[in-house]
Protein backbone atom coordinates (compact mmCIF):
# COMPACT_ATOMS: atom_id res chain seq x y z
CA UNK A 1 0.00 0.00 0.00
CA UNK A 2 3.06 2.17 0.77
CA UNK A 3 3.44 1.86 -3.34
CA UNK A 4 -0.04 3.44 -4.02
CA UNK A 5 0.65 6.13 -1.99
CA UNK A 6 4.13 7.11 -3.38
CA UNK A 7 2.50 6.87 -6.45
CA UNK A 8 -0.38 9.12 -5.78
CA UNK A 9 2.12 11.40 -4.20
CA UNK A 10 4.01 11.60 -7.30
CA UNK A 11 1.33 12.52 -9.28
CA UNK A 12 -0.02 15.42 -7.60
CA UNK A 13 2.63 16.72 -6.06
CA UNK A 14 5.32 16.54 -9.13
CA UNK A 15 3.33 15.15 -12.50
CA UNK A 16 -0.45 17.08 -12.30
CA UNK A 17 1.54 20.63 -11.21
CA UNK A 18 3.91 20.00 -14.01
CA UNK A 19 1.20 19.59 -16.80
CA UNK A 20 -1.19 22.43 -15.62
CA UNK A 21 1.76 24.88 -15.92
CA UNK A 22 2.43 23.47 -19.32
CA UNK A 23 -0.42 23.95 -20.79
CA UNK A 24 -3.42 24.17 -18.29
CA UNK A 25 -6.39 22.34 -16.70
CA UNK A 26 -8.08 21.66 -19.57
CA UNK A 27 -5.46 20.11 -21.83
CA UNK A 28 -4.10 17.98 -18.68
CA UNK A 29 -8.03 17.05 -17.95
CA UNK A 30 -7.86 15.67 -21.69
CA UNK A 31 -4.85 14.00 -21.43
CA UNK A 32 -6.16 12.31 -18.15
CA UNK A 33 -8.96 11.28 -19.99
CA UNK A 34 -6.54 9.95 -22.69
CA UNK A 35 -4.77 7.77 -20.56
CA UNK A 36 -7.82 6.31 -18.51
CA UNK A 37 -9.47 5.10 -21.21
CA UNK A 38 -6.08 3.90 -22.54
CA UNK A 39 -4.88 1.98 -19.75
CA UNK A 40 -8.32 0.30 -19.11
CA UNK A 41 -7.73 -1.19 -22.65
CA UNK A 42 -4.55 -2.61 -22.14
CA UNK A 43 -5.57 -4.14 -19.34
CA UNK A 44 -8.77 -5.79 -21.22
CA UNK A 45 -5.81 -6.36 -23.56
CA UNK A 46 -3.67 -8.61 -20.89
CA UNK A 47 -6.90 -10.21 -20.12
CA UNK A 48 -6.86 -12.18 -23.25
CA UNK A 49 -3.28 -13.05 -23.30
CA UNK A 50 -2.20 -16.49 -22.01
CA UNK A 51 -1.31 -16.28 -18.26
CA UNK A 52 2.57 -15.18 -17.96
CA UNK A 53 3.17 -17.60 -14.69
CA UNK A 54 1.89 -20.10 -12.82
CA UNK A 55 0.50 -17.81 -10.69
CA UNK A 56 -2.40 -15.31 -11.41
CA UNK A 57 -0.97 -13.12 -8.47
CA UNK A 58 2.50 -12.55 -10.14
CA UNK A 59 0.47 -11.71 -13.32
CA UNK A 60 -1.31 -9.14 -12.13
CA UNK A 61 2.18 -7.40 -10.88
CA UNK A 62 3.74 -7.81 -14.10
CA UNK A 63 1.02 -6.71 -15.69
CA UNK A 64 1.28 -3.36 -12.80
CA UNK A 65 5.02 -3.06 -13.50
CA UNK A 66 4.40 -2.85 -17.68
CA UNK A 67 1.68 -0.54 -17.21
CA UNK A 68 3.78 1.86 -14.75
CA UNK A 69 6.82 1.57 -17.22
CA UNK A 70 4.41 2.72 -19.51
CA UNK A 71 3.26 5.80 -17.89
CA UNK A 72 6.71 6.51 -16.23
CA UNK A 73 7.94 6.59 -19.94
CA UNK A 74 5.86 8.90 -21.02
CA UNK A 75 6.16 11.61 -18.15
CA UNK A 76 10.16 10.72 -19.07
CA UNK A 77 9.49 12.03 -22.92
CA UNK A 78 8.38 15.82 -21.54
CA UNK A 79 11.20 16.35 -18.79
CA UNK A 80 13.87 15.08 -21.25
CA UNK A 81 12.58 18.06 -23.51
CA UNK A 82 12.61 20.54 -20.80
CA UNK A 83 16.07 19.81 -19.67
CA UNK A 84 17.06 19.76 -23.23
CA UNK A 85 15.57 22.98 -23.68
CA UNK A 86 17.50 24.50 -20.12
CA UNK A 87 20.71 23.10 -21.24
CA UNK A 88 20.52 24.89 -24.55
CA UNK A 89 19.25 28.73 -23.08
CA UNK A 90 21.32 27.95 -19.77
CA UNK A 91 24.04 25.51 -19.45
CA UNK A 92 25.75 27.08 -16.78
CA UNK A 93 22.55 25.16 -14.99
CA UNK A 94 23.50 21.98 -16.47
CA UNK A 95 25.08 20.32 -13.22
CA UNK A 96 22.37 21.54 -11.18
CA UNK A 97 19.60 20.28 -13.38
CA UNK A 98 21.27 16.63 -13.36
CA UNK A 99 21.60 16.49 -9.90
CA UNK A 100 17.84 17.00 -9.82
CA UNK A 101 16.78 14.97 -12.51
CA UNK A 102 18.75 12.29 -10.66
CA UNK A 103 16.90 13.02 -7.31
CA UNK A 104 13.11 13.12 -9.12
CA UNK A 105 14.05 9.71 -10.98
CA UNK A 106 14.29 8.12 -7.30
CA UNK A 107 11.11 7.65 -6.13
CA UNK A 108 9.93 6.66 -9.97
CA UNK A 109 12.53 4.23 -9.72
CA UNK A 110 10.77 2.48 -6.43
CA UNK A 111 7.38 2.64 -8.24
CA UNK A 112 8.70 1.14 -11.32
CA UNK A 113 10.47 -1.34 -9.63
CA UNK A 114 8.41 -2.65 -6.78
CA UNK A 115 5.79 -4.56 -9.18
CA UNK A 116 8.64 -6.62 -10.37
CA UNK A 117 10.04 -7.22 -6.85
CA UNK A 118 6.79 -8.78 -5.93
CA UNK A 119 6.54 -10.76 -8.61
CA UNK A 120 9.98 -12.42 -7.85
CA UNK A 121 11.17 -11.63 -11.16
CA UNK A 122 14.95 -11.69 -11.57
CA UNK A 123 17.44 -8.54 -11.24
CA UNK A 124 18.08 -8.01 -14.82
CA UNK A 125 14.37 -7.73 -16.06
CA UNK A 126 14.06 -4.77 -13.87
CA UNK A 127 17.35 -2.92 -15.21
CA UNK A 128 16.08 -3.94 -18.65
CA UNK A 129 12.80 -2.03 -17.94
CA UNK A 130 14.60 0.94 -16.19
CA UNK A 131 16.78 1.55 -19.27
CA UNK A 132 13.89 0.82 -21.65
CA UNK A 133 11.91 3.59 -19.60
CA UNK A 134 14.85 5.49 -19.67
CA UNK A 135 14.99 5.97 -23.22
CA UNK A 136 12.07 8.50 -23.83
CA UNK A 137 14.77 11.23 -21.48
CA UNK A 138 17.36 10.48 -23.65
CA UNK A 139 14.87 11.34 -26.59
CA UNK A 140 13.66 14.29 -25.24
CA UNK A 141 16.80 16.15 -23.81
CA UNK A 142 17.89 15.58 -27.85
CA UNK A 143 14.94 16.73 -28.94
CA UNK A 144 15.14 20.06 -26.42
CA UNK A 145 18.93 20.26 -27.29
CA UNK A 146 18.08 20.52 -31.39
CA UNK A 147 14.77 22.31 -31.59
CA UNK A 148 13.81 23.93 -28.11
CA UNK A 149 10.45 23.35 -26.26
CA UNK A 150 7.92 21.92 -28.26
CA UNK A 151 4.60 22.88 -28.12
CA UNK A 152 3.78 23.25 -24.21
CA UNK A 153 0.43 21.79 -24.72
CA UNK A 154 1.70 18.67 -26.13
CA UNK A 155 3.88 17.83 -23.16
CA UNK A 156 0.83 18.38 -21.05
CA UNK A 157 -1.08 16.36 -23.06
CA UNK A 158 1.53 13.92 -22.13
CA UNK A 159 1.51 14.40 -18.97
CA UNK A 160 -2.16 13.79 -18.24
CA UNK A 161 -1.89 10.68 -20.34
CA UNK A 162 0.53 9.39 -17.41
CA UNK A 163 -1.87 10.37 -14.74
CA UNK A 164 -4.72 8.89 -15.99
CA UNK A 165 -2.49 5.60 -16.17
CA UNK A 166 -0.92 5.75 -13.27
CA UNK A 167 -4.29 6.82 -11.25
CA UNK A 168 -6.35 3.46 -12.87
CA UNK A 169 -3.41 1.39 -11.90
CA UNK A 170 -3.58 2.82 -8.44
CA UNK A 171 -7.06 1.65 -8.22
CA UNK A 172 -7.58 -1.30 -10.19
CA UNK A 173 -4.45 -3.22 -9.51
CA UNK A 174 -3.47 -1.88 -6.63
CA UNK A 175 -5.98 -0.31 -3.90
CA UNK A 176 -9.29 -2.27 -5.12
CA UNK A 177 -8.18 -5.55 -4.91
CA UNK A 178 -6.24 -4.71 -1.74
CA UNK A 179 -9.18 -3.49 -0.05
CA UNK A 180 -11.60 -6.24 -1.06
CA UNK A 181 -9.09 -8.81 0.98
CA UNK A 182 -9.79 -6.81 4.62
CA UNK A 183 -6.93 -5.06 6.71
CA UNK A 184 -8.33 -1.80 5.74
CA UNK A 185 -6.83 -0.25 8.53
CA UNK A 186 -3.44 -1.37 8.11
CA UNK A 187 -3.95 -0.73 3.97
CA UNK A 188 -4.99 3.18 5.11
CA UNK A 189 -1.24 3.26 7.12
CA UNK A 190 0.54 2.07 4.26
CA UNK A 191 -1.14 4.55 2.03
CA UNK A 192 -0.81 7.50 4.29
CA UNK A 193 3.00 6.48 4.92
CA UNK A 194 3.90 6.26 0.94
CA UNK A 195 1.67 9.88 0.68
CA UNK A 196 3.71 11.69 3.14
CA UNK A 197 7.10 9.85 2.14
CA UNK A 198 6.57 11.07 -1.29
CA UNK A 199 5.25 14.59 0.25
CA UNK A 200 8.57 15.46 2.24
CA UNK A 201 10.63 14.27 -0.56
CA UNK A 202 9.44 16.32 -3.01
CA UNK A 203 8.93 19.00 -0.63
CA UNK A 204 12.65 19.36 0.24
CA UNK A 205 13.83 18.73 -3.23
Amino acid sequence: MAMAGLIISLIFFEIIPGSIQEGGLFLTGAGFTIGYLLARQIEKFFQRIVIITNSAQRDIFIQSGILLAFAVALHNFPSGISFGTSLLSTPELAKSLVVTMILHAIPEGMVLGLPFVLASLPPWTMLLTSVIVGFPTAIGTMLGYKFGMIIPGTLSVMLGIAVGTMLYITWFEILKPALKEGGQIRNLFGIFAGIIFGGVYALFL
